[in-house]
C-alpha cells in the first residue's frame, strides 16, 4: 500500500450496509486532492457521483481548504466541470491511450 489511504478521509454512500459510492480526500499542504471517485455500476444514474463529490467538496471547505485538485479520466471531464472544476495544465496520455486530465476547483 502506498500510504495514501491511511492518511485520507473516505466519503462513502451506503445503500443499507452496501457501499455504493465513494471518494478519497487527501490534504497535501495547501492543496486538497480528491481521488478514487466511484459509483457501483448497478447504482449509476441516481446522481450518487454528484452527491459523494458534494460531500467531499463541503468537507474540504469546512476544513478551510483553498484549492481542490483531481485527475479526471478524459471521458468524465464534463461531469467534474458541472461541479465547478476547470481543466488546467497538460493532460497525461499513457501508451494505452488512457488520458488523465488535471482539474482544479478554487474555493
Amino acid at each position: 500500500m502506498n500510504g495514501l489511504s491511511e492518511n485520507a478521509t473516505h466519503v462513502v454512500i451506503l445503500d443499507g450496509n452496501n457501499p455504493v459510492s465513494t471518494a478519497r480526500i487527501i490534504n497535501v499542504g495547501d492543496v486538497w486532492r480528491i481521488g478514487l471517485v466511484a459509483v457501483d455500476k448497478l447504482m449509476r444514474g441516481k446522481r450518487l457521483g454528484e452527491k459523494v463529490m458534494q460531500v467531499a467538496i463541503d468537507y474540504i471547505i469546512n476544513k478551510a481548504g483553498n484549492e481542490i485538485v483531481l485527475s479526471a479520466q478524459q471521458e468524465v471531464c464534463k461531469f467534474y466541470e458541472k461541479l465547478g472544476f476547470k481543466r488546467y495544465g497538460e493532460a497525461i496520455v499513457f501508451e494505452s491511450g488512457f488520458v488523465l486530465v488535471p482539474m482544479k476547483y478554487n474555493i
